[in-house]
């Protein structure tokens, strides 16, 4: 029995996988600006 990998459908998942965390980490850091509005700190 061999090991058959398609890299395409690898690379497609590693993009979903990136495309997920930079999502992730955007919405993240929103919630740091968004508490520091609420708690009238100055944000650049």
């Amino acid at each position: 029995m061999f090991l058959v990998i398609n890299w395409s459908q690898v690379g497609l998942q590693a993009g979903y996988l990136l495309f997920s965390l930079s999502i992730l980490v955007i919405l993240h850091e929103f919630g740091h600006y968004i508490t520091a509005k609420l708690f009238k700190c100055r944000v650049d």
